[in-house]
């Protein structure tokens, strides 16, 4: 059975929903109650101080490093993606939006510290 419009953009929208609370909001009793975004950016601080090179993996250091340069680029796609969304649903601004907000600060402070 086919769906219609209306009923595949209710499906769009309220896993976009889903998503943005998931990843922004909700606390992850599995990573000491903190949101994924939170533990993204306390991991992305620690690999910034780790260094692999005199270690006996040095495929490691590679890895870091495409780690370092992809996520921030990764979280402003995913910002953008799920701003766009939300713009064309004409949702009303709610207290995701300051969340996003404070990603997007994140986001900013990551790139001039990687």
């Amino acid at each position: 059975m086919a769906l219609n419009l209306r009923t595949s953009i209710r499906i769009i929208l309220t896993s976009t929903l889903w998503l943005r609370f998931y990843n922004l909001e909700r606390l992850h009793g599995g990573i000491n109650y903190l949101t994924p975004i939170e533990k993204l950016d306390e991991r992305l601080a620690a690999l910034k101080a780790i260094d692999f090179k005199g270690s006996d993996k040095p495929h490691l250091e590679r890895i870091r490093i495409k780690f370092l340069e992809e996520t921030p680029n990764r979280l402003e796609h995913y910002l953008k993606r799920q701003q766009q969304v939300m713009e064309r649903s004409k949702l009303r601004p709610t207290t995701t939006d300051n969340l996003v907000k404070t990603l997007e600060r994140q986001l900013t402070r990551l790139k001039y510290v990687a």
